[in-house]
């Protein structure tokens, strides 16, 4: 972890993810490394588990399709797709600091 350790006791579940769905990666890669570690160690979750989650749904992409809830399934898969994204360069960054 960079300087500012952060402890997973600090943050519920919940901020730790929108903290990831709000980090920017490419200024602050680091610190969103630092991040995804926490939540991954908190939820209990792998790499794969918490992309899984981010990943669109047939649903959702129905959804979207939608008039009544087309803004806000719209709006749900583009920050979806925008954390899964997040996610991919993550772990490229974990994996080169292993190496």
């Amino acid at each position: 972890m960079s300087e500012n350790k952060f402890s997973i006791d600090n943050y519920s579940l919940q901020e730790l993810y929108e903290v990831m769905e709000s980090i920017d990666d490419l200024s602050y890669p680091d610190r969103a490394l630092d991040i995804y570690t926490l939540l991954l160690n908190k939820a209990g979750k792998t790499t794969k588990q918490l992309r899984q989650e981010y990943e669109s749904s047939l649903l959702l992409e129905v959804c979207a399709t939608a008039p009544i809830v087309s803004f806000t399934a719209s709006d749900h898969l583009l920050l979806n797709n925008h954390v899964l994204e997040k996610l991919l360069r993550i772990e490229k960054l974990e994996r080169e600091n292993i190496s």
